[in-house]
């Protein structure tokens, strides 16, 4: 009859699992940047959308009204109908073309949808056809927190990436 060698049992030494367990662990660290990167690239495109819907709308505002001028407040989460400076948008720029609105104003007056802002940018309208985003949240990175990114100006149909 033939014995059976003790160490000759089937299964994984020790060395063989740690190396294992060390690839998986770089994968998933690459797994977690990439992933960290193309979310950050799909809140900027996002962004970027808004922006030109913002400037299309100050476009439409100023050929209705091209006495209108817009502060400087940024849109925001919480700020859709309720200005920078505090006062309600009334309903028609017409009542007073020459004042300067909230660029929320927009919104309360039909030239664009709520937008749903994120919280990771800052919208603004700057001048008669330009609407600009500036990064808003630590969350983006160094790369885009506190700096202007995209700018667009819908009378020109021209683009601005600060970057």
């Amino acid at each position: 009859m033939k014995k059976k060698a003790l160490h000759s049992v089937a299964g994984f030494t020790l060395l063989e699992l740690l190396i294992a367990a060390t690839i998986i662990g770089i994968l998933s660290v690459f797994a977690t940047v990439g992933y960290r990167n193309s979310v950050a690239e799909a809140r900027i495109a996002e962004g970027r959308a808004k922006v030109r819907s913002l400037a299309l709308a100050n476009y439409r505002a100023h050929i209705d009204y091209p006495n209108i001028s817009f502060g400087n407040d940024d849109m925001s989460d919480n700020v859709f109908v309720v200005g920078g400076n505090g006062d309600v948008c009334k309903r028609s720029f017409a009542s007073n073309p020459n004042a300067q609105w909230p660029a929320s104003c927009l919104v309360a007056n039909g030239y664009v949808d709520q937008l749903g802002f994120s919280g990771y940018f800052k919208y603004t309208v700057e001048g008669t056809s330009v609407a600009c985003m500036t990064g808003n949240n630590s969350k983006l990175g160094s790369k885009y927190n506190g700096k202007k990114i995209y700018c667009y100006d819908a009378k020109d149909d021209k683009s601005t990436v600060n970057l």
